[in-house]
């Protein structure tokens, strides 16, 4: 429905083999079998181009037919969106400071990370007319040791992508998604819900849960669905119709009763990574009727 939203956010590991993690290739296969779930696909990691291949074709057969690969540097920033609606418009923000050159064994530097932005165009549907949506996804510098030698790093890129946003973005409704490596109570995480503001989707979903994880191994919450909303006059209105943790069990259905329990149960391995999961609502401005928009999964 061209007036509802299913927005996933997800970082998907780039190594071949990893403890813990099936063969990389088979991983992506599975990936495509659930593209069918959402109407919009943020993806992170993505450097190696015969994965974005095998997605890209399991994309078009679930009709998101709307790809971009947002390059940078030597291996590009990693960074894809997968959309059922027309990208309109794409512009890439490369970070300022990103580790370190002689650090290789992280690779920031080398892959030129950023942050993306995407404006889609949903049709018309109803009463509500034709409408953009202005879609933004990074994956900062991670933490690799303790003390943490890239936090300046991290702060600085949360700047960054706070001062893109506010340089591009004019839709009536954004979304901001990604792995940012950082929990809710880190400086990064209280930049980005303030200077903007931004509200997280997960978090007003489920007040109730702290830290819901979305990184396998380590247990911390690193990535997110962020969105804000401006209503000028005639402009739709947003809401969150759902947003949970998702990617880590065989249907959406399961995925969301098991973070209905609260619990962190994992029975599929897609990634180190589980995905996060918005769906947003437009509700006509004329009539007060709700009509649905899509899903984003980040």
């Amino acid at each position: 429905l061209p007036d509802r939203i299913t927005h996933l956010a997800y970082s998907e590991h780039l190594h071949r083999f990893e403890e813990g993690l099936p063969e990389r290739t088979e991983r992506m296969r599975r990936i495509g079998t659930r593209l069918d779930d959402f109407d919009v696909v943020a993806l992170q990691e993505m450097w190696i181009a015969a994965d974005r291949d095998t997605i890209v074709v399991a994309a078009k057969s679930k009709g998101l037919c709307h790809t971009h690969f947002f390059r940078s540097t030597l291996i590009g920033s990693g960074l894809m969106i997968l959309s059922r609606y027309p990208i309109e418009a794409a512009e890439f923000c490369p970070f300022l400071l990103n580790g370190k050159p002689q650090r290789i064994q992280h690779g920031d530097y080398q892959a030129g990370k950023g942050v993306a932005f995407a404006r889609l165009r949903l049709p018309a549907s109803g009463l509500c007319r034709s409408t953009a949506v202005d879609v933004y996804t990074t994956h900062t510098i991670a933490q690799y040791n303790t003390p943490d030698e890239y936090a300046g790093h991290r702060i600085l890129q949360s700047l960054e992508v706070v001062q893109f946003i506010r340089r591009t973005s004019t839709a009536p409704l954004v979304i901001v998604t990604g792995d940012f490596n950082c929990g809710r109570r880190s400086m990064e995480y209280q930049i980005l819900m303030h200077q903007l503001p931004l509200r997280d989707a997960v978090a007003e979903n489920y007040p109730d849960i702290d830290e819901p994880i979305t990184h396998v191994f380590s247990a911390k919450t690193l990535d997110y669905v962020l969105y804000m909303q401006r209503q000028a006059e005639g402009d739709p209105r947003w809401r969150v119709d759902d947003a949970f943790v998702c990617m880590s069990h065989e249907t959406l259905e399961e995925e969301a009763a098991a973070m209905e329990a609260e619990g962190e149960s994992t029975t599929v391995v897609y990634s180190d990574h589980k995905g996060v999961l918005g769906v947003f609502a437009r509700d006509d401005p004329g009539s007060g009727l709700a009509v649905s928009s899509p899903v984003v999964w980040a």
